[in-house]
């Protein structure tokens, strides 16, 4: 503590600072450097170091010698142990190993990189600065193309970028220059781990000024109310001290005269707690005795506490105060405690939205059915099978998953590549008997009662999308997919439905992507889902289509960066930057020695660490990078706070001390906030408010400084929280009786189908009347098969041929070219037949439909149908129209909808109407069948009627015709 200490501080500074300059130019003998510092420098004096580097004095007598001298104490002590840091990890045996090992393996990437003309974003920015720097034609050309450059947040940029706008901009006549308009504001240059550098800032603000450019300060602000904007400069303006290259200097902003009379948000009442355009939350718990105050409350415990405040906030400003979720921000500072946040929100019911994080692939409804496609696709992925087994949409408890696999089921499920009967069966047993296994006093198991029924159609499905995976082309699969499973209803009914919703509409549309880039490249899409869910790869959530956008937004500060909100909430200002992992790779470069506005000669030096061992000169890079990161934490705060319009909240564990830290020694946004003037002392604060029974005071200034823990121990005594209501009985039997009611309604809706044809009812119909005809002819003799089902001479059977036959003939005249000569066309569809019927019969032989969709389309063109059809030729809206309609009502309704084709909509010359006309196949003859025929068919023709009517906006129906083609006649059902 005395002068002899304080020098040998400066002597041990100064020498190893010496030796470290005489490193930066060879490394000398390490073994003799460590023995000399460890002979200078006692164990214990060392430790010291440590404190004083972290603003921490041993004793009062240390505390009364140095005095204000504290912040430059701890500056100078923590640049010393960045220096004994890295004379410590200094290895060159081990960093030359690595090069040489290392130096091939990047020439081959960089080889293999350029053979496949794949360029990363860092070597297009150095190139295009290479081919400019090297090539005045290019430059020349390039900068002819370019009448005005416009560059925005420009305080973005980094050294290589400037100088791709110095050789464009700058470097040439000014009667050869483009005109240059940038706009930055390097208060909010925030992306310096990104290489955004204020160095580079200021040196080409430099160069413009040089060249004859002005600089206009923008300083009126058409977002916050005064009282926000005061407090940004109460907190910035102390700790945003100009540094060169490093921060700029503060200027306070001015509230626009929309603005300059708004009071921001208040709230004051007795029923609710008081509310400010300022507000700081002491996030410090409580946790022993009645004021008895902990020195720190554990950074986990104060999120928990936020989080719990924060939703009750939102609760009551949404309910009580009506304003809109989406006019509500919540900034944190990284995401590594969101899930503590969200949760917080779940429970209250509040609709969030998160911003783009590595949160998507972790959501369980994308996990799960991510799982489900890798079941799919790879049969011997058992953890995928396991998280399937589990999922939302399958149910199986974990009580049942021992005795399933000690009957060998996950190798039946990998067996299952289709849905053969008897394996189906094998499956069904298994299930059945591991059913009859479980324990039945397993807690909770009678609420999933049943979930042995719900694993057998599950692998049924499964089975039957493996054979789709080999048969189907992919939009065919993924929607088979979604439809056997029903992941998308089982999720629906889950809280924030909607937002599970749109996460899984983006999976799908992305596996289709997938799949269809893939050409059925199984291994490429298997890889690509393991990936993303396993590293969680950068996503940005889905949104609902609908009334989904009235949500609170969850983001970083860095994505924020842009955006305001009504309400800003500023979490975790006791959150630390990572700390830096020695171990981890890197490389840097050190700023240049020209100063700063030197752009065109930057001549600086790669410095890298590898494996753990550093180049001599790597501890200058990380002293730049932490002074770079100490100036961007201040500059982060001043983002989040501009983000407020009317109320801004700003929350965070305080540390114990009311000494402000050097803005370069400080480690939070709290420790920022301490150099705020006007700080009350929270500690006696924090005390005298729980003598009182009181939870916020207001300063000065007009800030509310609020204690979220008292308040929640006034508005909730622990005894109530432990014993919450119950409801009554009758409202259990009411509750019991409405379920039992939904599930006979779920069960009903269950057996309908999910979608039919618009001929189904037709078919039915018909099917009905065939019955009826062949009862009265005799037709049928018992055990005798039916006509229509009859197996044929050449294998098949009659039913499949005259449907093969129908559907060639449809495609025929969907493809008539009603210009050219009949006959010519008649013979060019006849060439055409087996192609039709090669994509309607496969493998099965085609002969019989053939000769009979060839006698048909002879009928047709002989008969007045043809003429009738060329005659509408000018009138034609459409041929084999797709129609999907809504499934209706009634009780044998589809419950997704309703699909057809219509064979021909037409205006009729005469009248000026639409036409809806289907052609039919049918051999019928005589008036009284063809009537018959015709009101059959009528349920048709009803809906496709209803389709073009309502996509339309009709007044009147079209007019519905059947074209029956082997009798030549147009019918129009009664």
């Amino acid at each position: 503590g005395g002068r002899g200490r304080k020098g040998n501080l400066q002597a041990i500074e100064a020498g190893i600072g010496t030796l470290l300059e005489r490193m930066h130019e060879g490394v000398p003998d390490l073994t003799s450097l460590r023995g000399w510092v460890a002979d200078l420098l006692p164990r214990n004096l060392a430790d010291r170091i440590r404190e004083w580097s972290k603003g921490k004095l041993s004793s009062q007598a240390e505390q009364e010698r140095l005095g204000g001298a504290v912040g430059d104490l701890a500056a100078r002590a923590a640049a010393l142990c960045r220096l004994l840091s890295h004379l410590e990890r200094l290895d060159p045996d081990l960093l030359g190993a690595a090069r040489r090992a290392l130096a091939p393996l990047l020439a081959r990437v960089e080889g293999e990189l350029r053979a496949r003309g794949i360029e990363t974003f860092q070597s297009l920015l150095s190139g295009a600065a290479a081919l400019l720097a090297s090539h005045p034609e290019v430059r020349s050309r390039v900068r002819r193309g370019i009448d005005q450059l416009l560059v925005d947040e420009f305080q973005d940029t980094d050294r290589e970028q400037c100088e791709i706008l110095r050789l464009l901009a700058l470097d040439s006549a000014p009667e050869e220059r483009p005109g240059l308009f940038l706009v930055g504001d390097p208060k909010q240059s925030i992306y310096g781990w990104r290489s955004a550098d204020l160095r580079a800032y200021d040196g080409f603000v430099d160069l413009v000024r040089r060249a004859g450019g002005e600089v206009r300060p923008l300083v009126e602000n058409f977002r916050s109310v005064p009282a926000i904007l005061e407090e940004v400069a109460r907190v910035i303006q102390p700790v945003m001290r100009h540094t060169p290259g490093l921060q700029p200097p503060f200027e306070p902003l001015l509230p626009c005269e929309a603005k300059a009379g708004s009071a921001g948000f208040h709230e004051e009442g007795p029923a609710g707690r008081t509310r400010r355009p300022v507000e700081y939350w002491v996030s410090w718990k409580n946790e022993g005795e009645p004021g008895e105050i902990l020195a720190r409350t554990r950074p986990g415990a104060a999120s928990e506490l936020e989080a719990a405040a924060l939703a009750a906030d939102l609760l009551d400003l949404h309910t009580a105060h009506g304003v809109r979720w989406k006019e509500i921000g919540i900034l944190l500072r990284s995401g590594g405690d969101l899930d503590v946040y969200l949760e917080a929100l779940r429970r209250a019911r509040i609709p969030f939205l998160v911003g783009r994080d590595k949160q998507y692939y972790r959501r369980r409804e994308v996990i799960e059915v991510a799982a489900l496609v890798r079941a799919v696709l790879d049969p011997g992925d058992h953890l995928a099978l396991l998280t399937v087994l589990r999922s939302a949409s399958v149910g199986v408890p974990d009580a049942a998953l021992l005795p399933l696999w000690r009957r060998d089921f996950p190798r039946l499920a990998t067996d299952l590549f289709r849905p053969a009967p008897e394996k189906l069966a094998e499956v069904r047993a298994v299930i059945a008997e591991a059913a009859l296994a479980v324990p039945a006093d397993v807690p909770g198991i009678e609420r999933v009662r049943g979930w042995e029924q719900n694993l057998a159609a599950a692998i049924e499905a499964l089975a039957y999308l493996r054979e789709s995976w080999e048969t189907d082309p992919a939009d065919l699969f993924v929607e088979r997919l979604r439809r056997l499973f029903l992941v998308e209803a089982t999720e629906a009914a889950r809280y924030l439905g909607a937002y599970r919703l749109a996460n899984l509409d983006r999976f799908f549309r992305q596996l289709l992507t997938a799949l269809e880039e893939g050409s059925g490249d199984v291994t490429a899409v298997l890889r690509l889902l393991r990936r993303n869910v396993a590293e969680a790869e950068e996503a940005e959530e889905g949104r609902p289509r609908e009334g989904g956008e009235d949500a609170v937004s969850v983001l970083t500060i860095h994505g924020a960066k842009g955006l305001d909100f009504e309400h800003v909430y500023l979490l975790q200002l006791h959150k630390q930057s990572r700390v830096d992992r020695p171990d981890r790779t890197e490389i840097g470069a050190l700023p240049p020695a020209t100063g700063a506005g030197d752009i065109g000669n930057d001549r600086r030096t790669a410095e890298y660490r590898v494996f753990g061992a550093a180049t001599p000169g790597f501890d200058e890079v990380e002293a730049e990078r932490a002074a770079v990161e100490a100036a961007e934490r201040v500059r982060t705060l001043y983002v989040a706070m501009t983000r407020a319009k009317d109320r801004l909240v700003l929350a965070g564990s305080w540390p114990p001390r009311e000494t402000p830290l050097d803005p370069a020694q400080a480690k939070t946004h709290v420790d920022l906030l301490l150099s705020r003037p006007g700080v009350p002392p929270l500690a006696g604060l924090f005390q005298e408010a729980a003598e009182r029974g009181t939870w916020s005071s207001a300063d000065a200034t007009g800030a509310l400084w609020y204690l979220p823990d008292l308040h929640e121990r006034e508005a909730a005594p622990e005894a109530e929280r432990e014993a919450p209501e119950l409801p009554a009985p009758e409202e259990v039997r009411r509750a019991a009786a409405l379920l039992v009611t939904r599930g006979e309604e779920a069960e009903e809706r269950m057996a309908r189908p999910w979608s039919t044809a618009a001929s189904e009812e037709a078919h039915q119909r018909l099917r009905a009347l065939q019955a009826e005809r062949r009862f009265a002819d005799g037709d049928e003799r018992e055990g005798e098969e039916p006509a229509a089902t009859r197996t044929s001479e050449n294998g098949g059977s009659d039913r499949e041929s005259a449907m093969a036959a129908g559907g060639a003939v449809h495609r025929a005249l969907e493809s008539w070219d009603l210009e050219a000569e009949p006959e010519a066309e008649l013979a060019r569809q006849r060439a055409l037949l087996p192609s039709y019927l090669a994509a309607l019969l496969g493998d099965a032989r085609p002969d019989r439909a053939q000769r009979r969709a060839a006698a048909l389309l002879e009928r047709f063109a002989a008969g007045p149908l043809l003429p009738r059809l060329r005659a509408a030729a000018d009138g034609i809206v459409a041929r084999e129209l797709p129609v999907l309609l809504p499934p209706g009502r009634g009780e044998n309704a589809p419950v997704g909808y309703v699909a057809g084709a219509i064979d021909l909509l037409y205006k009729d010359v005469g009248t000026g109407s639409l036409v809806v006309a289907d052609y039919k196949t049918d051999e019928v003859q005589g008036e009284e069948a063809l009537a018959a025929r015709a009101t059959a068919y009528a349920p048709q023709g009803a809906a496709y009627v209803r389709a073009v009517a309502e996509a339309l906006g009709l007044p009147e129906p079209p007019r519905f015709e059947l074209w029956f083609l082997p009798a030549g006649r147009v019918v129009m059902p009664a």
